[in-house]
């Protein structure tokens, strides 16, 4: 019985999954109108599944455009590289731009001085010599 039982479970896992992951395509392929789902290759019971590239989000960009906007924009507030990004037609999450900007910080790209971003003194030598 335990073997049937766990066959059972899985074929219910399948079909529960497969059925989320039309639910998903369908609203993903509305949001972006994208071409109809891929056929679903084979799965083992457990394994996650392969995202869409649209799902997997890279820090690099984020990072670059908001030093960019930094080089560009000396003495902005964090707020103001958020509406710096949506200007220049890259809009960015609050959240996102408070991660890049710390994360830069910490690599010393940039430095905050009383609450605005400024182009860390190392970096700035280099661009002025460029």
């Amino acid at each position: 019985m335990g073997e049937l039982e766990k066959t059972l479970y899985g074929v219910g896992y399948d079909d529960g999954f497969n059925a989320g992951w039309d639910a998903a395509w369908r609203r993903f392929s509305a949001l972006t109108q994208t071409a109809p789902r891929p056929e679903p290759t084979e799965q083992t019971v457990g394994q996650p599944p392969e995202l869409p590239k649209a799902f997997q989000e890279s820090e690099l960009p984020t990072m670059t455009v908001v030093l960019e906007i930094v080089k560009s924009k000396p003495g902005l507030r964090g707020i103001e590289i958020i509406d710096a990004a949506k200007v220049a037609g890259t809009p960015l999450k609050e959240r996102t731009v408070r991660t890049a900007l710390h994360r830069l910080k910490e690599n010393e790209s940039i430095r905050n001085l009383d609450g605005r971003w400024f182009v860390a003194a190392s970096d700035a030598s280099e661009s002025k010599a460029a």
